[in-house]
């Protein structure tokens, strides 16, 4: 199953817009956020509506950090489900202890239909592949820990991995939260100042008489035409966004070169790189220590790697490999792999120490994307001051050279 696949078969949140009744009350109408239909009727008969027309659509980003279920209350419930899988507790037993105290809220429900499909003949990892809220990581994990019969070992390196990956992103919001609210206030001021304040010194450099220099005709024609094309531009970049943004979601193909040019970037795609492939090495590792054969090793790591291009390359080797090409070889043809990882693949498929450099390659990966996050904000800090002080002095300098040559023709 390739990466496409494996989005197309979860369950996002979604908003379903209801009509009908609720509790004595006459006919009426809401919205409910849920992550499938199953989900959405355990909603509605926990706020007693009975639901008679429903319609459905998609959320925003802001809405699924709203109303979706939040990754600390993922944590929360692996956390508690380690706890009880090593009290000896069956998978049934445990979802249901669980479910406990949970009843009222969206996790609760969702871990209810998990326990209803467990209890139909699914595996815990099918049920919870259906829902987004559980990333392809920790669901392969799972997938390990059901092949070995060490759920609740894998389910703890997979908790910690989870920990882990949140504190990088973590940092790497704060890094670039700073320049980011820079650059917007500057832009703003920088609009501010080209439609409200610049027009009103045109009619004082009007009377002048004089010819105006180079630098002030240039920013009094950016004010006019800010001021008449302004509102324009806003719309055009505000729509062409929402196009590349649903041609990106919904066309392969765009999608595949979009992520290749994303693993180009000079700072950003060296954190994407490390990231993913740090991700690949150690779910191949977990996956060969577990005793999986190495195409299946191979395919558990695949699922893993979000970027499409890297996805679609890994497939191919995994193909090669199925024909009987050694392992390294296969990985010296995928594009973007870091050498280290390439040398040490090679030299653990020799020495038959695989598993464990691999896990070695997983943890030098993990402290360069440390690494690379806790340099990000000191590169574009500095960037984004330099840029703040060159709009601002330009729009400054352009006002005030009028007045300085004024003043050195008077005298």
């Amino acid at each position: 199953m390739n990466w496409t696949e494996l989005l197309v078969m979860k369950h996002k949140l979604r908003c379903f817009h209801w009509f009908g009744r609720q509790g004595n009350s006459d006919n009426t109408s809401g919205s409910l956020y849920a992550y499938s239909r199953d989900q959405l009727a355990l909603l509605a008969k926990r706020e007693k509506i009975q639901i008679q027309k429903i319609a459905e659509s998609s959320v925003s980003s802001f809405y699924k950090m709203r109303f979706g279920i939040k990754a600390n209350q993922v944590n929360g419930f692996i956390h508690q489900l380690i706890t009880l899988l090593e009290s000896s507790f069956p998978i049934t037993e445990a979802l249901s202890q669980s479910l406990k105290h949970r009843e009222k809220n969206e996790l609760g429900i969702l871990i209810h239909l998990v326990r209803e499909e467990v209890l139909n003949g699914s595996s815990l990892s099918q049920s919870l592949s259906r829902f987004d809220c559980f990333d392809p990581t920790l669901l392969q994990y799972i997938r390990i820990g059901e092949s070995n019969g060490k759920l609740a070992d894998t389910l703890r390196w997979a908790l910690e991995q989870r920990t882990r990956s949140m504190n990088i992103k973590r940092k790497l919001r704060s890094a670039l939260i700073y320049p980011t609210l820079v650059f917007l206030v500057a832009l703003i001021v920088l609009v501010i100042m080209l439609i409200f304040v610049l027009p009103q010194f045109e009619s004082l450099f009007a009377s002048f008489g004089a010819e105006l220099p180079a630098l002030t005709q240039w920013t009094l024609g950016l004010s006019v035409w800010t001021q008449n094309y302004g509102l324009y531009l806003l719309m055009g970049t505000t729509l062409f966004t929402l196009v590349i943004t649903t041609l990106l979601r919904s066309g392969t193909r765009l999608r595949y070169r979009f992520d290749a040019l994303l693993l180009g970037l000079p700072i950003i795609g060296k954190a994407l790189r490390s990231g993913e492939w740090a991700r690949f090495s150690l779910i191949l590792a977990s996956s060969l220590g577990a005793g999986l054969p190495i195409l299946n090793a191979w395919h558990n790591a695949t699922r893993v790697v979000e970027n499409g291009y890297l996805n679609q390359h890994l497939s191919k080797a995994q193909h090669k490999i199925n024909q009987g090409m050694r392992l390294s070889d296969a990985m010296a043809e995928v594009p973007n792999l870091p050498s280290e990882l390439g040398m040490l693949i090679s030299i653990g498929e020799s020495s038959g120490r695989l598993t464990s450099l691999l896990e070695k390659a997983s943890l030098d990966l993990e402290q360069q994307l440390i690494d690379t996050t806790d340099n990000l904000g000191k590169l574009i800090e500095p960037f984004v001051i330099l840029l703040l002080g060159g709009m601002v002095g330009t729009l400054v300098l352009s006002i005030y050279l009028p007045i300085f040559s004024l003043m050195n023709s008077l005298h």
